[in-house]
C-alpha cells in the first residue's frame, strides 16, 4: 500500500496538541478510540507510552505530544487514541482530541520554513492556515521512520536457539 503523500491527499484528519492543530492524512488513518491507558514497557523513551491490542494486533503507543517536543500534560476526557499506518506498520498517537476532518487544498499547504541546525523538521509535510489557525501538516511516514523507538517496538524479535 502507496503511504499518502502531500500531493495525492487533499482530506486530513485535524487533531488538537493543547491549543496546536495538527493535521494527518486521512488514508493514513485506521481507526480512532477513546483514551485507554496502553500497557507500558520497560526502558522505552518517555513519549513512547506502552502497547495495545487493536484487534489481535499488538501496537506501540506515543504520546503525539512528547514526540512532537511539546510539554507533558494530563490526559483530559476529549484525549483519544488516533491509530495511523505508514505501509505496515501501525501506531497509535495519543491526541488531546481529534477535532474534524478538513478539505485542504493542496496549494494552501506550503512546506515548512527553513530551520536552525538540529531543529528536526522532517515529519512537517507542511503548514496551512484555516481562519485566523495554524495547522502543521504532519508526515507520518517520516515522524514513524524518525522515531528509533517505534520502529523498533514493530520489530518481531527472532526466535533463537541455543546449542
Amino acid at each position: 500500500m502507496q503511504q499518502p503523500t502531500i500531493e495525492s491527499s487533499s482530506r486530513y484528519l485535524c487533531v488538537d496538541l493543547g491549543s496546536e492543530q495538527y493535521a494527518v492524512p486521512i488514508l493514513c488513518v485506521r481507526e480512532i478510540q477513546a483514551y485507554a491507558a496502553p500497557t507500558p514497557l520497560p526502558r522505552t523513551p518517555p513519549h513512547v507510552r506502552g502497547v495495545t491490542n487493536l484487534h489481535g494486533t499488538i501496537v506501540p503507543v506515543v504520546d503525539l505530544r512528547l514526540r512532537v517536543g511539546m510539554p507533558e500534560q494530563p490526559y483530559g476526557r476529549l484525549t483519544v487514541i488516533v491509530f495511523v499506518a505508514a505501509g505496515e506498520q501501525v501506531v497509535g498517537f495519543i491526541v488531546d482530541a481529534a477535532a474534524r476532518v478538513l478539505d485542504i487544498a493542496q496549494a494552501e499547504i506550503k512546506r515548512p520554513p527553513s530551520m536552525a541546525d538540529g531543529v528536526d523538521v522532517s515529519f512537517i509535510a507542511g503548514i496551512t492556515k484555516l481562519g485566523d489557525r495554524v495547522i502543521v501538516v504532519l508526515e507520518i511516514d517520516a515522524l514513524l521512520r524518525s522515531d528509533p523507538a517505534s520502529a523498533a517496538l514493530e520489530r518481531k524479535p527472532e526466535l533463537r536457539r541455543d546449542s
